[in-house]
């Protein structure tokens, strides 16, 4: 095993830098946008040293022999020495730093210990780097099924959307369950085939809500290719929407179907560092709806949504921009419609365990005719701001997370304006 260090770690280089260009991205971007993001694993004490890459507490698998050590270290003083493996690592002088160390491996478990100093004291981690003989299977490939899911209550003071001036509000509770199952089967080193499932449950403890219990249900498989920096994925889906009405919406059946779709759909990701990304991704949907209020409302038809999104580092801050639009064109000439969404998020650790997060969204709507019912070609203005955190207890592999959000629509028909507060607490967990 060996490493080396070149001269200008966490030194300033001449030009324009990419820190400068993703600086004005965000700030032009950030006038009209939206966000979320995940927490980084920090220690605290004087020292905090932590990597967004690495557990710098156990073993890590490497997919190559060579790479680069990624950490930060924050202090209340400037650090006077930073040594991995015994020898010192070149570096400017400050409280905050971030750092790369390009490595060599050798076969087996490479160990490394990585000490950082200040006026205040040092900070020691121990952590490996595992690279599997050629024979080997690498540790993490091979047939994977994974189950990703969250468990949580939600209360909302307006969970119908009315507007009040027109209809009552009627504040309700719900509990909802989120369930995906992934079963990854890879191909080499950079190529996978995914198998994977969504499955959401929502039902309310109110016998005055109209529709108590929604269903959500999708099928879907796509293929994943690694290019370098670059990731490429194509795929194909099915969904079904169905809900448990009641009142005048009850019918015979248990359940009733509300809508059957059809997709397509495509996403390419480029990896700008191990904390930052751009990504651009389309998807084509047929939608088979079960309503039909005759033949210029009918909502049978093809929706195109295109998304344009980059995750970008600021540290500690993590910042998420999504800019996306949506075309519908279905066989009624009265439901076809433009939209347009912007969002911007961000999250920052607050200590070990927890994350602070928020998000503003902005996402308009335009019919492209006049609508007899609604007496108005419709125009629709949506905004979102939440505000919450996530705490992972010590250790665990799963999290719990709470939020705020407040949704205020406007629009050019009056019974479509309406105010939503909400306030949820899930457990988040993987298996």
């Amino acid at each position: 095993m060996s490493f080396w260090f070149g001269p200008k770690y966490g030194a300033a280089s001449g030009g324009v830098s990419w820190s400068e260009v993703k600086g004005l991205l965000v700030l032009v971007l950030a006038l009209v946008c939206g966000l979320a993001l995940g927490p980084l694993e920090v220690r605290a004490s004087e020292l905090l040293v932590y990597s967004p890459t690495l557990n710098l507490d156990g073993q890590n698998q490497a997919s190559g022999p060579q790479g680069k050590i990624v950490f930060s270290v924050r202090s209340f003083s400037p650090v006077t020495s930073i040594e991995l493996n015994g020898v010192p690592v070149s570096f400017r002088p400050s409280a905050r730093l971030n750092l790369e160390v390009p490595y060599r491996l050798e076969l087996g478990e490479n160990r490394f210990f990585l000490k950082v100093t200040s006026a205040q004291g040092s900070e020691t981690r121990s952590f490996s780097l595992y690279l599997p003989k050629p024979e080997e299977e690498p540790v993490g490939q091979g047939n994977l099924l994974s189950l990703y899911g969250s468990l949580g209550t939600v209360w909302e003071d307006n969970p119908e959307r009315v507007n009040p001036g027109v209809w009552a509000k009627k504040p309700a509770t719900k509990l909802q369950l989120v369930l995906l199952p992934v079963y990854t089967e890879p191909y080499g080193a950079d190529q996978e085939l995914l198998y994977s499932a969504v499955l959401i449950r929502e039902r309310y403890f109110s016998d005055l809500m109209i529709v108590p219990e929604l269903f959500f249900n999708q099928l879907a498989l796509d293929w994943q290719q690694r290019l370098g920096g670059l990731t490429w994925s194509l795929g194909v889906g099915a969904n079904e929407i169905a809900d448990q009405a009641t009142g005048v919406l009850e019918l015979a059946e248990a359940n009733r179907h509300i809508e059957a779709q059809q997709l397509v759909r495509g996403k390419l990701k480029w990896e700008l560092s191990s904390q930052e990304s751009l990504s651009a991704a389309c998807e084509l949907t047929k939608r088979n709806a079960a309503l039909n209020l005759g033949p210029r409302y009918d909502y049978d038809g093809l929706t195109k949504t295109c998304d344009l999104g980059g995750d970008l580092a600021f540290d500690p801050y993590r910042v998420r921009v999504e800019l996306g639009s949506v075309q519908n064109d279905s066989l009624g000439d009265l439901q076809d419609y433009g939209q347009t969404r912007f969002q911007l998020g961000w999250s920052a650790p607050w200590d070990k365990n927890w994350t602070l997060k928020g998000t503003l969204g902005r996402t308009g709507t335009r019919y492209l005719k006049y609508d007899p019912l609604k007496l108005a070609q419709e125009n629709t203005t949506q905004t979102t701001l939440a505000l919450g955190g996530n705490y992972q207890p010590p250790g665990a592999e799963y999290l719990w997370t709470l939020e705020g959000r407040q949704t205020n629509q406007s629009s050019n028909v009056d019974f479509l304006r309406y105010q939503q507060n909400r306030l949820s607490l899930s457990l988040v967990f993987h298996f």
